[in-house]
């Protein structure tokens, strides 16, 4: 028989963020929205706005929780993908503080972190969410770090200050001592 070869996605744009799940690869981009490529059969599935409930074909951010879920940043929202539909999460229907999604990540599996262009990291739990609101003025961008013993997501100002959360506060570190 032939040899089992990959999709090809001409994608004519930057890839700004990139995932995987049991049965898709993810991949954002620049301006061109989601491509959706299912690794059973190759199919491409392409989400834009134009086709979807996607506030912006600029993605910026995805991560991805332990029962599958896909959440994908926008510059001006979040989608949340639950397995069966596209759900829309901006400020007019959660605790986001700004549309504008720098960053997600998810450390726990479990726990989803949102840093936004006003400088607030947004936790999602089970339970709800809260924010959190530095005291840096800035955008915040999230990196996963390990060092010491610290693990977990960090929140980074343009400033370069950085801030863990920490007892539910967030806590300038100094990590070059």
């Amino acid at each position: 028989g032939q040899p089992a070869t990959a999709p090809v996605v001409s994608l004519k744009d930057s890839v700004t963020a990139r995932c995987e799940t049991q049965h898709y690869i993810w991949i954002g981009t620049q301006s061109k929205g989601l491509y959706m490529i299912k690794k059973k059969n190759g199919k491409v599935f392409h989400i834009t706005r134009a086709n979807s409930i996607f506030p912006s074909d600029s993605i910026t951010s995805m991560t991805t929780n332990e029962k599958g879920e896909v959440y994908i940043g926008t510059q001006q929202g979040m989608v949340r993908y639950d397995n069966y539909a596209f759900l829309l999460i901006q400020t007019d229907n959660s605790d986001l503080t700004s549309n504008k999604i720098n960053s997600l990540l998810c450390p726990d599996g479990v726990q989803i972190f949102a840093g936004t262009a006003d400088g607030t990291l947004t936790v999602f739990t089970p339970a709800g969410s809260r924010h959190y609101k530095g005291a840096v003025h800035g955008t915040a961008h999230l990196v996963a770090i390990e060092q010491g013993a610290l693990k977990g997501p960090v929140a980074v100002y343009d400033n370069e200050e950085k801030y863990s959360l920490q007892n539910q506060q967030l806590v300038q570190l100094n990590l070059h001592k």
